[in-house]
């Protein structure tokens, strides 16, 4: 009988392969870590993305400037771009300003000049993310009016229009914006010009224009200063009317007094006027753009930021004062019925905000002919905080 076989041993090699997944990555290779889930691609662009100019300011007389922005982001946002050109930037344009640390909700505050021509920028930013996506732009804008400091006032001026202290008698160096400029003008420069001053307030625009034509001497005169009281009628009853009149009447003093350097003030929208909805943001927006196109074609207009000037001075006195009686020192009688005519505080940060839209350093005037009985120094020193800060 045939025994059986052993049956054979067979020795079997287990080999484990084990495998690492590399991803290129900027020219190169790193391994994915174990675990690691692969993530979809991001398609989506930056939102919500802005740009604020100066705090929102309607105009500046300094190429520099501060800007806000903001952006968000579904992972995280790398770099910003600002232009003064609509023209989207590509990818890799030199541009791009890379954040300090990437964030998926950006916010800050970045000095940037303006490009040093007059007239009215607009600021254009794009946010990109960790995948390239560019967001759409975001802008802003600002009217550029640059004070000429070479300025010479010469001796023959014209006021169309003031603002009498009315019932305050007892204000004599400040008792109107023409009587506070020319005490500042004469202590600091000691050359008293001579001044012509035609009509207190309640004039609208129109009628001031009238009156100027009146003057016969207005062809010797080297600063023609006008002012608009807020009034309207039917010429000027729309921002675009307005602006027509003004630039008409820009052109007139061109001609007629051709020495003359011209000054306007922005005109104020106090909330007693909400009554009678005159507000004039939209007309002094307009000026200040016609101004800044009338400078281009080399006419000596300047444009004094009253507007923003008071409403600042008077957010101020409120704060020391409260409500009531922080606008009542700058705008309104002694029973405070705002009765529509700036007090001496008032009268003084009209004419300095016309010196510092002529380009003089209001740290250099002379403000001591004004008294203290009058305006105290520490007012006096607000005011000139205020325009340097704008």
């Amino acid at each position: 009988m045939m025994g059986l076989k052993t049956p054979p041993t067979y020795t079997i090699a287990c080999v484990i392969f084990s495998a690492t997944l590399m991803v290129a990555c900027g020219g190169g290779s790193s391994p994915l870590p174990q675990g690691a889930a692969t993530q979809p691609d991001d398609s989506e662009p930056p939102s919500n993305s802005s740009i604020i100019i100066n705090n929102d300011a309607f105009s500046t007389s300094s190429i520099s400037t501060t800007l806000s922005l903001s952006a968000q982001d579904n992972d995280v946002i790398t770099q910003y771009c600002l232009s003064e050109s609509p023209a989207e930037p590509t990818a890799d344009t030199n541009a791009w300003i890379a954040l300090n640390a990437p964030l998926s909700e950006y916010t800050d505050n970045i000095p940037y000049s303006l490009s040093e021509s007059e007239g009215v920028k607009t600021i254009y930013v794009w946010f990109k993310d960790a995948s390239g996506n560019i967001s759409s732009a975001a802008s802003d804008e600002i009217v550029l009016t640059q004070p000429d400091p070479t300025l010479e006032l010469g001796n023959n001026w014209i006021f169309l229009g003031d603002s009498e202290t009315v019932g305050r008698a007892n204000e004599i160096a400040t008792k109107s914006q023409v009587d506070a400029f020319e005490n500042i003008w004469n202590q600091t420069f000691s050359t008293p010009p001579t001044v012509y001053v035609d009509g207190i307030g309640g004039r609208k625009l129109q009628g001031t224009f009238d009156e100027y034509g009146s003057i016969i001497n207005r062809g010797n005169a080297t600063l023609v200063h006008f002012q608009e009281s807020g009034s309207q009628d039917s010429t000027q009853d729309t921002p675009e009317k307005f602006t027509a009149v003004f630039e008409e009447m820009v052109r007139a003093i061109v001609a007629d007094s051709p020495f003359a350097v011209i000054s306007v003030e922005t005109a104020y929208s106090f909330e007693v006027e909400s009554s009678t909805n005159r507000y004039w943001l939209h007309h002094n927006a307009l000026m200040r753009e016609k101004v800044a196109e009338l400078k281009a074609e080399g006419i000596n207009v300047y444009i004094a930021e009253v507007d923003r000037n008071i409403q600042e001075l008077i957010n101020q006195k409120r704060i020391d004062l409260g409500t009531d009686a922080g606008q009542q020192i700058v705008w309104g009688d002694t029973n405070n019925s705002i009765a529509r005519h700036y007090t001496g505080l008032g009268n003084l940060m009209v004419a300095l905000s016309i010196y510092d839209a002529l380009g003089y350093d209001v740290n250099q005037l002379d403000l001591t002919g004004i008294p203290s009985s009058e305006i105290s120094a520490s007012d006096k020193q607000l005011c000139i905080n205020i325009i340097n800060s704008n």
